[in-house]
């Protein structure tokens, strides 16, 4: 599952707490405030952002190792559901092509002299 499938079948809501959140608005951090909103969700409504340093991803249910911040879906995974992995970047692949005029579909930021943390444009 790609995210953009992933995007369309769980629906990410927006996080309403930090008008400055990563991946258009819907990351929510792993400290404080944000933290302390996601642990009230719905547990099968929670999805962890990881880097384990290969690879970019979004697994269900809440992780702590690797974890980069969290998403709240308006639509829960199912129970029985194992370990769902949605790839966003992998170390010899591009799932993204980014165009150095574009803004990052990340981190929304335009082109500029360093790399993105999110995407490396």
């Amino acid at each position: 599952m790609n995210f953009e499938q992933w995007e369309t079948k769980y629906q990410p809501i927006q996080n309403t707490l930090n008008g400055n959140a990563s991946v258009d608005g819907r990351l929510f951090e792993t400290y404080g405030d944000e933290l302390r909103y996601v642990d009230l969700a719905d547990p099968l409504k929670i999805w962890t952002f990881i880097d384990n340093g290969e690879t970019l991803s979004i697994t269900n249910g809440k992780q702590h190792v690797n974890r980069l911040g969290f998403f709240i879906s308006a639509l829960p995974y199912s129970e029985p559901t194992p370990f769902l992995d949605v790839l966003l970047f992998g170390k010899d692949e591009e799932l993204y092509n980014i165009k150095d005029d574009e803004p990052c579909c990340w981190c929304n930021d335009g082109p500029n002299e360093e790399p993105c943390c999110w995407c490396g444009a």
